[in-house]
This record gives C-alpha cells, sequence and structure tokens, in this order.
C-alpha cells in the first residue's frame, strides 16, 4: 500500500506543479513574520479536517486537474476508496498508513478549493493575510478583527460543510507569545506587539 501512496504522491505531484497549485510554505517561519508585521490575529480550527472531505468533490477537483480524467469522478472517487485513501462510504479521508501517505497532500487539495478560494473574496475586501496549513486558520490584520467579519469567516467555513473548533489557540502559542484575550471563543491579540 505505501508503493502506491508514493506512486500517487508523485502523480500528484506532476499535476500541482503544472497547474501552479504546489505551494509549500514553512509555517512556523511564516507565522512568526506574520506575528511581528500583524498586531491582530483570528485563529480557526476545523474539527476532524479529512473526515469532512467529500469524496466525490475531490474526485471532481482531480478531474479538473488531469484532462484524461474527463467525464470519470465517479470512477476517480471509486479508486480513492479502493486504494485505501478515502473511507467506503465517500465521505473522509483515511489517514492510517505508517510513512508516506498521500492523504495530507489530498486534503490540501481539497481545502485549496474548498476553504482557500471560498475566502479569498473576504480577505481581500477585509484587508487580512491569511494562513492555512492544515485544519489550522489564522487571519491577520493591523486593527482588531471585528465581529462581523468573524461571523462571515465562520458562515462560509461551515457552509461549506466544516464544523469547527473554538478556544483551541494554544497550537499557534509558540508563535503568539504576547497574545491575550479570548473573543467570541477565538483569541485574537487584544495588544499591539
Amino acid at each position: 500500500m505505501r508503493s502506491i501512496h508514493r506512486q500517487f504522491l508523485n502523480y500528484l505531484g506532476g499535476l500541482t506543479a503544472s497547474s501552479g497549485r504546489d505551494r509549500v510554505k514553512s509555517l512556523p517561519r511564516r507565522l512568526r513574520q506574520l506575528c511581528r508585521r500583524y498586531p491582530f490575529f483570528y485563529a480557526v480550527e476545523i474539527v476532524k479536517p479529512y473526515e469532512s472531505v467529500d469524496g466525490l468533490r475531490l474526485a471532481d477537483i482531480l478531474v479538473e486537474l488531469d484532462p484524461e480524467l474527463a467525464g470519470l469522478a465517479v470512477k476517480v472517487n471509486q479508486g480513492l476508496v479502493r486504494f485505501g485513501l478515502l473511507r467506503g462510504e465517500g465521505r473522509g479521508l483515511i489517514d492510517g498508513i505508517d510513512g508516506e501517505t498521500a492523504v495530507p497532500r489530498l486534503w490540501d487539495l481539497y481545502a485549496e478549493v474548498h476553504i482557500d478560494e471560498r475566502l479569498e473574496p473576504l480577505v481581500r475586501r477585509s484587508g487580512l493575510t491569511y494562513v492555512r496549513y492544515r485544519d489550522l486558520l489564522v487571519f491577520f490584520a493591523v486593527q482588531p478583527i471585528d465581529e462581523e467579519t468573524q461571523d462571515e469567516i465562520s458562515a462560509i467555513l461551515t457552509g461549506g460543510g466544516f464544523e469547527l473548533r473554538l478556544n483551541r489557540p494554544s497550537r499557534l502559542a509558540p508563535f503568539l507569545y504576547p497574545a491575550r484575550g479570548a473573543l467570541g471563543g477565538h483569541r485574537r491579540r487584544t495588544q499591539p506587539v
């Protein structure tokens, strides 16, 4: 199974490199830079991100990336199930293989379409800077992020089928030492650094 996952990772690497979707980021470094630059942030965590993946939507993304798969979304979905990447009912990625697995990369592709692209208009309109790493989303701003914008972020995410976890900023703690205060269940810096 590992060799299948490795081959699939190579296949995905070729698809995403040609589409411009392959963006490798150093999150700790990027978060530190943003924390120094922007005095306010808003963090959201997605509950069980792999389980929230819809197999047919994921198959549609792969079909869009590879023209040779045109019209084969259902078969692609069945293939993902057969090779142990997707649960039998077609909802939720499986991350149980030791070593190299394609699941994190598949989640990343899914999140780029169903999270990043949906949030982009709001982020631009609000003047926010946004970072996502797996299930953690952090929005940075030069002024406090108002409740309306926070609610709009939550609505976009829950509307996309994602469940959000509140009061979990502890994953940011190493990057946000001066963080204080909580608002609406989401921690944000209340004092500029």
